[in-house]
């Protein structure tokens, strides 16, 4: 069981973080089914050598219980029509210390930026780095509360949403509680 500690981030400093990466991969993914606390989707990762996933999550008490399982082309392909909300994103990795940062770009239908978020997994019971990264401290525009189920990414994947909780975020306006966990 991991905690995925999020932080978004200003987009004026896409381009600054991206050139502060190592690697990145255009990623799609779509979901087969959402409900409170459950989520049930596909993934495509990687440009030249593409890897399919699906993956199911569960929220169980305090954790989110994740089981993931590879697919080949075909069986995502004929998945893939079935998905009930999907997006697209570019996602950065950023090796800071001994952690792994992944940085996802969610992009509109015309290939937009509009939302930018950082996400670190830890192990259950530690706790994310005081410090980030000095090129997303510099962005950061919040430290998302393990409970806030706003910006898991089938709810980002929702431009409209998205944008909303940015344009909050990014006028210094506060968002009003959210403590139901639904990843």
């Amino acid at each position: 069981t991991e905690h995925e500690f999020k932080f978004v981030l200003k987009l004026e400093g896409e381009e600054e973080i991206a050139a502060a990466c190592d690697k990145w991969e255009p990623i799609r993914q779509g979901y087969l089914y959402l409900a409170k606390g459950v989520s049930h989707r596909v993934r495509a990762a990687g440009s030249s050598k593409v890897k399919y996933t699906m993956t199911f999550k569960k929220n169980a008490k305090t954790r989110t219980v994740e089981v993931e399982t590879d697919l080949d082309a075909r069986d995502f392909n004929d998945l893939w029509p079935d998905t009930i909300q999907r997006l697209h994103k570019v996602r950065h990795y950023l090796r800071h210390r001994n952690w792994l940062y992944e940085i996802d770009s969610f992009k509109d239908y015309l290939n937009r930026t509009y939302f930018l978020m950082a996400e670190l997994e830890m192990p259950e019971g530690h706790r994310p780095p005081e410090n980030l990264p000095s090129v997303l401290s510099k962005h950061l525009l919040l430290r998302v509360p393990l409970t806030d189920c706003r910006f898991a990414s089938k709810f980002i994947a929702d431009p409209r949403h998205a944008t909303e909780l940015y344009q909050r975020l990014a006028e210094g306006k506060k968002l009003g509680a959210n403590h139901d966990s639904d990843s």
